[in-house]
């Protein structure tokens, strides 16, 4: 299978997935829900769950178990970008040729789907099946996406960037932001899911305490 084809495979994969783990929500056919479905399901290369899918193909775990991992990195993602549009950050009318979040729902149900998503990533991770992944490595999943969304990874970039806004950057400065602001999901999505074959008896493929080491490295403040 070519790459185009597998990623391909992949989008409807994750799409499912996300489908899945939303439907079973309370307060469906309500603006909330439906803007949560929005927010995750507006189109997207779905790079982030097809890299969590490829780290277990290197380390050989059965395809079926990188759903949950992978979902969970997506509903992080998802989340960003409906609250990254908003007014008070990017202030983005469009996102991928449609409007964004909030435009079709109100700042209101656009703040709480993402809150929504935010919190999903986290059940997903702490209570879906995954009979092969001990206790001790759901818990290393959850850690690593916590650290990698949060102030040492994915918001501080969010708060360099913002800034930055109306400031001339160097390219030092520039490596920072992108180095927290998506660097950390991509660190994370690689590790969840060869976390996630760890519990199958496998060597670990990263280490958790060099990974958070890495995530506090020029946080907002540090330097």
């Amino acid at each position: 299978m070519d790459f185009a084809t597998e990623l391909q495979a992949r989008v409807v994969r994750a799409n499912d997935a996300l489908r899945r783990f939303i439907a079973p929500q309370p307060f469906q056919n309500t603006p909330l829900v439906e803007a949560m479905h929005y927010g995750a399901l507006l189109g997207g290369k779905r790079l982030r769950p097809f890299l969590v899918y490829a780290t277990g193909n290197n380390v050989r775990y059965q395809r079926r178990h990188a759903g949950r991992p992978a979902a969970a990195v997506e509903c992080i993602h998802a989340y960003s970008l409906i609250h990254d549009d908003l007014p008070a950050m990017d202030d983005d009318d469009l996102r991928r040729g449609q409007p964004t979040c909030h435009i079709k729902f109100g700042e209101a149900n656009a703040i709480l789907a993402g809150d929504a998503l935010q919190t999903l990533a986290f059940s997903i991770l702490s209570d879906a099946p995954m009979v092969e992944v001990s206790d001790r490595d759901r818990l290393a999943m959850v850690s690593e996406l916590a650290m990698a969304s949060g102030v040492a990874g994915m918001c501080g970039g969010q708060a360099l960037d913002l800034e930055a806004e109306g400031r001339q950057v160097n390219l030092e400065q520039l490596e920072r932001i992108h180095r927290h602001k998506t660097g950390g999901i991509n660190t994370c999505r690689r590790s969840t899911g060869g976390i996630e074959r760890r519990g199958a008896g496998a060597e670990s493929p990263a280490d958790s305490g060099q990974i958070r080491r890495k995530h506090r490295s020029g946080v907002p403040g540090s330097g």
